[in-house]
């Protein structure tokens, strides 16, 4: 009984609305700091430093660095924490971040000149999905004032259709909420539509969030080393994306009556990207890095179901369960990425390193990332490393929101808005001519606001903790 556009004003003042796709988007291209202790130990401030497997992920120039051929696995194990004012909800993740065998090419003795070439072959998990969240809030804003206007410009007879579901017309949106007597037309004949609850009519939302999933990159890389001055790299990747998702959301009116609509998401994918990178040393104990990662181009397979239901004047209204929709999205473009970095060494006992990365996203919608890292490491003992690092993260634009249109099949109607994430770790490690073995605790903190739909004037904030333990076993020949 109420018009939507007073409403959608109020709702838009504070938020950009995109696509569905364009949150996925967002997703895929979150990025954490994984792989071997070293690399997590220093919060990955090691673009100009390399030497490790992981830090090859950032810029592979890092693999002219070795003088050995080596073999190496880490294990990852910690505890997700979601916070928000509703539930604080824990999930174990345990992984393995990184595999990688480094081999070396070179010609003992040579000190000048084309000294060494190193091949790697290597898996490192570079997104971790797995978390769990619950958002309770009281709004004059419903979900049914959106099913109402995705259903603007549909005849009561289309939507009694019985292959209503399969029409790609229609959204399913609309159809929950016409099948759940959720909104009405305006008049007989008539395509216009409106939510049943009154004006001024308020809501309790809860919205539950369940992720899983993450993504990988198996890597060929080549790195050189000049003169022990100068080192370049260059890798090819191949990316694979797994990702799922299931929402319930839900409503209780002030007037009487109620809602919930429960959804499933998933994307699975291929995709392809390169990286270049340098690393000088133009002054003793001074090293200078940079790299470039061209965007990856990604072909996804995505799915998605939903089913709702309603309780109104005490009876209870049903919507048919659904079948999954799969559905292929091609040139599916990821950001472009550089990064920067300077490091220096005391002597052999000591090093700090600084990073800047710059991930462009090409879709100018989505907010560019920027991250900064700083990272030391000492050698107290004859073959003893510790090391510790910071890292910040962070976007810099406006709130985004997903309001589906009228042939949407998406019914997971929350936005997710990263604002920061900051990660601090501390490490130590034991390197022998042979052996290394290597361990970190990495504490991370992501900060970020959630509408639970497109209409919701003000956002719900989220903090999500993890703390980890990495340990990593390499054997060098």
């Amino acid at each position: 009984m109420r018009k939507l556009t007073t409403i959608l004003a109020i709702g838009l003042m504070s938020a950009t609305v995109l696509s569905a796709q364009d949150f996925d988007r967002q997703v895929l291209a979150t990025e954490h700091i994984t792989g071997t202790a070293r690399y997590v130990g220093m919060s990955g401030a090691m673009t100009a430093v390399g030497g490790d497997v992981s830090a090859a992920v950032d810029n592979p120039a890092g693999l002219g660095v070795f003088r050995r051929s080596e073999l190496s696995i880490t294990i990852d194990g910690g505890v997700n924490t979601a916070i928000t004012s509703a539930a604080r909800n824990s999930n174990n993740r345990s992984y393995v971040p990184q595999i990688s065998w480094v081999i070396n090419f070179q010609e003992k003795g040579k000190t000048a000149g084309w000294i060494a070439n190193n091949i790697l072959l290597q898996f490192h998990r570079i997104g971790n999905y797995k978390r769990g969240s619950i958002y309770q809030g009281r709004y004059s804003t419903s979900l049914t004032d959106i099913m109402a206007d995705a259903t603007n410009g549909l005849s009561r007879l289309e939507m009694d259709d019985a292959n209503a579901w399969d029409n790609a017309d229609i959204g399913w949106l609309s159809l929950h909420g016409y099948k759940d007597s959720l909104i009405y037309p305006v008049g007989a004949g008539s395509t216009a539509w409106l939510s049943i609850l009154n004006n001024g009519e308020q809501v309790n939302s809860k919205l539950e969030v369940a992720e899983y999933g993450g993504v990988n990159q198996y890597s060929f890389a080549y790195g050189a080393n000049i003169s022990n001055r100068y080192y370049w790299g260059l890798s090819l990747n191949l990316l694979t994306n797994n990702y799922s998702k299931v929402t319930n959301y839900s409503e209780t009116f002030d007037l009487g009556g109620s809602m919930k609509i429960r959804s499933s998401f998933t994307s699975k994918g291929i995709g392809f990207s390169a990286a270049l990178g340098f690393i000088a040393r133009p002054v003793k104990g001074l090293r200078i890095g940079a790299s470039i990662h061209s965007p990856s181009i990604s072909k996804l397979t995505t799915s998605n179901t939903s089913y709702s239901s309603s309780v109104l004047s005490g009876a209870l209204f049903v919507a048919d369960p659904k079948m999954t929709i799969n559905t292929d999205v091609t040139k599916y473009t990821l950001p472009l990425k550089t990064t920067f970095g300077v490091a220096y060494t005391f002597s052999t006992k000591a090093m700090i390193s600084f990073e800047y990365d710059y991930r462009y996203q090409l879709k100018r919608a989505i907010a560019d990332q920027h991250r900064f890292k700083i990272g030391f490491e000492a050698v107290p003992l004859n073959n003893l490393f510790v090391r510790g690092g910071y890292s910040y993260s962070s976007t810099f634009k406006s709130d985004l929101v997903f309001i589906p249109d009228i042939t949407d099949t998406r019914t997971d109607c929350e936005a997710y808005n990263i604002r920061n994430i900051h990660y601090a770790s501390v490490g130590i490690g034991y390197r022998s001519r042979r052996w290394v073995i290597e361990g970190a605790y990495q504490f991370s903190v992501e900060q970020g606001n959630m509408y639970m739909h497109g209409m919701q004037a003000e956002p719900l904030q989220l903090t999500s903790m993890d703390n980890h333990i990495v340990i990593t076993f390499a054997w060098r020949y």
